[in-house]
């Protein structure tokens, strides 16, 4: 039997584990990111570490990239 290949990435797309593994860690962190507490500006530091990522590897300037 041939191994089938899905192409119709169209509503979503395979996730590499590395990213799922942080996701659910994110998750699993509870928090606002838009709190002034501990837990909501850990998950601000995480998505400003995001945009800054995201940033780099497009070349925008991370106040571009919005999630």
């Amino acid at each position: 039997m041939k191994k089938r290949i899905y192409l119709d990435y169209n509503a979503s797309a395979p996730v590499l584990p590395v990213a799922k593994d942080a996701f659910l860690t994110l998750l699993e962190t509870p928090g606002n990111a838009s709190s002034v507490h501990r837990e909501g500006q850990t998950q601000r530091r995480a998505i400003e570490s995001a945009r800054r990522s995201v940033a780099n590897l497009t070349g925008a300037k991370p106040d571009n990239v919005v999630f």
